[in-house]
């Protein structure tokens, strides 16, 4: 904690931070006037950055959007405006995931590689946000993007480990994110086909995140089996050095 700062208070000042961000946002928004109900923060392209730039807008706005302490004219915006554009934003990521009915506004589509769990998962919290003002075509192409990632991250990637960088398998946040969605995935759509696979898969992802050399010969059981039995490779040296 910084000198002075009461975690009490914490809420309010990211509340006037955000609130002070907002004021700003209008500068990088694009609203298209074609009628889809989209909009973008940053380029709008299918690239891995622009997306999550959309994305973490999208959530902000959102929490934003239902925040009591939200200060409408000092935002210089109102809740309905704010929630009206976070869901144009989580519109446009979700019909331009590969899952999805459209593109990105460079005719491109996104998702279903080694970072695209990241991006989701970094505005879920938005996604909790909007609760009951998603429609059921936002809900239903939510799920379409979590499914396609899901299977993408079984039939697509493989779970590696390695303490050496250059060897290209040195992967202890991507495991984890990866392992999340998987687990998310798991979770809100428990009538998935493949949930079993996912939560298995979602397994390996994580015990194979933060690893260590002694987890080859780990014995303590998890989901049915010994650590070591999941152990793929230490991303960590036995010390946690990275």
């Amino acid at each position: 904690m910084g000198k002075g700062m009461k975690t009490a208070n914490l809420g309010d000042r990211y509340l006037g931070l955000l609130g002070r961000w907002v004021t700003s946002a209008p500068g990088s928004l694009y609203i298209p006037d074609d009628g889809s109900g989209t909009g973008c923060f940053g380029i709008g392209d299918h690239g891995h950055w622009s997306m999550q730039t959309n994305n973490n807008a999208m959530a902000s706005l959102a929490v934003l959007s239902h925040a009591e302490g939200l200060d409408e004219k000092a935002a210089g915006h109102s809740r309905e405006q704010l929630l009206d554009c976070a869901l144009k934003l989580l519109r446009f990521t979700l019909r331009s995931h590969k899952a999805g009915p459209g593109t990105a506004y460079d005719g491109e589509k996104w998702g279903c590689n080694w970072i695209s769990a990241l991006c989701i998962e970094r505005m879920m919290h938005g996604i909790h946000a909007l609760g009951d003002h998603l429609s059921e075509e936002d809900r239903e192409m939510f799920r379409n993007m979590l499914v396609a990632e899901s299977d993408w991250l079984i039939d697509g990637y493989e779970v590696a480990a390695a303490i050496d960088a250059r060897s290209g398998k040195n992967r202890p946040e991507s495991n984890i994110w990866n392992g999340t969605i998987l687990h998310r995935t798991a979770m809100m759509f428990p009538d998935c086909p493949r949930k079993d696979e996912y939560v298995e898969r979602g397994n390996s992802f994580l015990l194979n995140g933060i690893s260590v050399p002694g987890d080859a010969m780990g014995s303590r059981q998890i989901a049915g089996r010994a650590l070591g039995e999941w152990h793929v490779g230490p991303n960590f040296t036995e010390n946690y050095a990275l």
